[in-house]
């Protein structure tokens, strides 16, 4: 029977004879057909060759087809992800091909990524040909649960390929290390043992790092106060100026998170992981000390490697600290899960400003308080690395403890309140004990390194120039061995390619390695999805030139940055000049986007722009100037990133309305502490939502009708107006519920037939009549209107008509037993 119950509803047939979901599609396919609104929103999709594409919800199994019976791009591949519950009810239907071909797919939400590994997903992203793509319902989200299935899909899959970038996304970590090599001078060594028997407190960005704040002004003076660089708002906020900032993102946005850090210059250093984003290292102008190698190849000068669990700046900033000799160290602000508001970051952060996190992760933690907090994939998977920390710091004998109930409950990380953590007195400050350690820098020292670190760059220049020749030998080579321009092949060739070959896994380990580690991602094209497939002579000929054309042009580009990066490091050189050559210093600092080194170049020349000739003191004002508004910029990329990305409009409805429908009042409460607090677009009108649902919960009806009609927001009328009837019909105040199903029906088909129904509750048959017309002329396969009308048109005695609505059900559901029923009445 096509009316049996299910989670997503009926099934209709529009006038083309597809059978849709209306509770999960709507009315798109209604009056249209879905054929041109999968053109429209998904036709690239079929002509890209060598493709993954991953697609949460079959719209019914409709775009399913529509794929099956396109001719689809070489080597592409679909996989479809959809709810277990419907995909039984698309197989009961046969609402799904019969077959599904070899390269189409579908999968639950448990377990698309073990159906995207048998479809190599990795060298689909080798290749970066892995898309998702949303399908209507996605769009539409007229169904909470398909807006849920894409939220909790595009994490998961963000997470893969962040964790596969990682893998091989190895040369902006390798570009800003060379960037960094005149500043990464003094390695964090230089701290072992320097602390002994003190107490540490590091500072992260979590929601409770607020609580920190008094314990660590009472204590300040028999502490270590360390941070991350990004919370250095908050910091200058609060007057705390900490002993050390760590920081170790190499992007461009770590920037503008973190740099109100450049104003701390005078009483913190800077530890910097040896990939920092160089604007932060290149314009600090104290001491600085960085973490990891200084060359991304071996070499004498890179100091003893050190690798910590982690990824994230907190974890590499505790790996540091267990080094130092502390006995005890204290994570604020380190909580790895949300607030009971939904925050996910500190208070003056841009991530709070936004609002509570809105994405359902369906991820729980247990906190120190002994409640479950939500959290991040993010911030699941950095737990494991903090306890491993944790055990490392127990081998020094190190005890960390998190004061933060709220945070998450960790092995080997011990809670205990603030109240009962007091501070011993000490002798000597911290930032005494770090004056001491730090070797004496004068201008000689940092000639020095500038002229070891030019040294080294030579050396493996030379080293790559002859992996270029080598390789460009290839190239030419392969070129012979197939045959060009009407000359036969000549396999004379091919052992000289293997001679080059072994020359440079031989006599050039090291630099070939190199190489190729700079263009991983490109080597990686070469891998080829399909398997299968037997190669061509011409694949064969055209993947071995474009091995070596990769392997060239990578040690060309690698020569090119070899070179940009040894013009910058003379340009330091230039500045411990007693007469530099400014022009060439402030086009480096233009180029490197860097306008606030003006000051470290002024105060090593101990002086002020008053003895600069008049037109490069314009330039030198110029870059003074840009560097005051570039600390002023507020709305950045990263700020938007976080309105478009934490706020969307449908995202904070879909966890709105999920809380209320399983009852979570308290955090409902929360949540909108949260939304208060933050700036999302037309809070106020997500607050009116909120408020009459827990005005519902409460049985308060009057008040959740008056939050109810006070929404204006065009994503939000739908569900206001909803909540509206739902209070009317419990009510039994018809009139009124009639009144607002009439509303609805003027937005969606959907509802004509409740329209109907409760105009004929109210004693409008003759209207009723009409909506159930216009309803079964559009959606001819709704047996439950269609059934509907006819009993209400034999009521009215049009029985010729009813008798039509009647033969209709029979001729496409002969077992029809209400429809037979009636019709035997009228033919009494």
């Amino acid at each position: 029977m096509s009316d049996t119950p299910f989670p997503f509803g009926s099934i209709l047939t529009n006038t083309f004879g597809e059978r849709y979901f209306p509770a999960v599609n709507g009315e798109t396919f209604s009056k249209t057909g879905s054929e041109s609104f999968f053109h429209r929103y998904l036709g690239p999709m079929i002509d890209r060759k060598d493709f993954l594409n991953l697609i949460p919800g079959t719209d019914g199994g409709l775009l399913v087809h529509w794929v099956v019976n396109k001719e689809t791009a070489q080597d592409s591949r679909f996989i479809f992800i959809e709810h277990p519950e419907m995909l039984q009810r698309l197989r009961e239907e046969n609402l799904l091909p019969d077959e599904l071909p070899d390269h189409v797919a579908i999968a639950t939400p448990d377990e698309w990524m073990k159906k995207a590994e048998e479809f190599a997903i990795k060298d689909y992203f080798y290749i970066g040909n892995v898309r998702p793509w949303r399908s209507m319902a996605v769009i539409d989200g007229f169904h909470e649960d398909y807006v849920k299935l894409w939220n909790s899909f595009d994490e998961y899959l963000g997470q893969f390929l962040i964790s596969m970038g990682q893998e091989i996304g190895s040369r902006i970590f390798m570009l800003k290390c060379l960037e960094n090599l005149s500043e990464n001078r003094t390695p964090v060594h230089v701290l072992d043992q320097v602390f002994k028997g003190r107490t540490a407190i590091l500072l992260g960005g979590g929601p409770s790092l607020d609580e920190c704040f008094d314990w660590v002004r009472k204590n300040r003076d028999h502490l270590t106060v360390m941070a991350v660089a990004r919370i250095a708002v908050q910091l200058a906020r609060e007057n705390i100026v900490p002993d050390m900032f760590f920081a170790i993102d190499p992007h461009d946005i770590i920037f503008h998170q973190s740099k109100q850090v450049l104003e701390f210059h005078q009483k913190s250093i800077f530890v910097n992981m040896y990939h920092l984003n160089p604007r932060l290292v290149g314009m600090w102008r104290g001491r600085s000390l960085y973490m990891g190698n200084l060359f991304p190849w071996v070499s004498p000068l890179n100091p003893q490697p050190r690798n910590y669990p982690g990824i994230t700046v907190s974890h590499q900033a505790l790996g540091a600290a267990a080094e130092m000799g502390f006995s005890r160290i204290i994570l604020g602000g380190f909580d790895l899960c949300f607030s009971k508001e939904g925050f996910t970051h500190a208070r003056g952060s841009v991530e709070m400003a936004t609002g509570p996190y809105v994405h359902r992760s369906e991820l729980w933690v247990e906190t120190n308080g002994g409640w479950r907090a939500e959290t991040s994939s993010d911030f699941f998977n950095a737990i494991p690395a903090l306890k491993q920390l944790a055990v490392y710091a127990k081998s020094k004998e190190i005890e960390i403890i998190n004061p933060a109930a709220a945070a998450a409950k960790i092995e080997g990380v011990a809670w205990r309140s603030w109240d009962e953590i007091a501070c011993d007195p000490v002798d000597t400050t911290s930032w005494d004990l770090i004056q001491q350690a730090l070797p004496e820098e004068t201008s000689s020292d940092r000639i020095r390194h500038l002229q070891q670190v030019e040294e080294e760059l030579l050396r493996i220049r030379k080293a790559i120039r002859d992996v270029r020749k080598l390789t460009a030998e290839a190239v030419d080579c392969n070129k012979s061995l197939f045959g060009r321009k009407g000359k036969p092949p000549d396999f004379k060739y091919k052992k000289r390619m293997d001679e080059i070959e072994n020359i440079l896994d031989k006599e050039h380990t090291e630099v070939s390695r190199l190489v190729k580690r700079w263009s991983v991602g490109e080597f990686l094209k070469l891998s080829r999805p399909n398997k299968d497939r037997e190669w061509s002579d011409a694949e064969i000929e055209n993947i071995g030139l474009r091995y070596y054309e990769i392997y060239r042009d990578s040690a060309t580009d690698l020569l090119k940055t070899i070179d940009d990066n040894r013009a910058r490091v003379q340009v330091r050189q230039e500045e411990e000049k007693p007469s530099p050559n400014l022009k060439r210093i402030l086009e480096q600092y233009q180029k490197d986007g860097q306008p606030g080194r003006v000051a470290i170049l002024l105060a090593k020349r101990g002086s002020d722009l008053a003895d600069v000739p008049e037109k490069m003191a314009k330039r030198l004002q110029t870059l003074e100037d840009d560097f005051i508004v570039l600390m002023q910029q507020t709305e950045t990329d990263y700020k938007e990133h976080c309105k478009n990305r934490l706020a969307s409009p449908q995202a904070v409805r879909s966890k709105v309305m999920a809380m209320f429908q399983n009852g979570e009042v308290e955090r409902l409460q929360h949540f909108m502490e949260g939304v208060q607090q933050g700036t999302m677009e037309e809070k106020e009108q997500f607050i009116h939502l909120i408020r009459g649902l827990l005005s519902e919960k409460a049985s308060d009806f009057d008040q959740a009708l008056r939050c109810y009609r006070l929404i204006s927001f065009e994503p939000l009328i739908l569900e206001g107006l909803q909540r509206q009837l739902i209070i009317y019909l419990r009510l039994e105040e018809l009139v009124s519920a009639c009144a607002v199903a009439s509303r609805l029906a003027g937005n969606s088909l959907l509802h004509y037939p409740l329209y109907a129904g409760l105009l004929q509750l109210t004693g409008d048959k003759v209207k009723a009549i009409a909506v159930y017309r216009d309803y079964t002329r559009v959606i001819k396969n709704d047996f439950i209107a269609m059934l509907k009308m006819g009993q209400l048109l034999f009521e009215q005695g049009d029985w010729v008509e009813a008798k039509y609505y009647c033969n209709e059900i029979l001729k496409k559901d002969e077992g029809h037993k209400a429809a037979r029923l009636l019709l035997d009445k009228l033919e009494a």
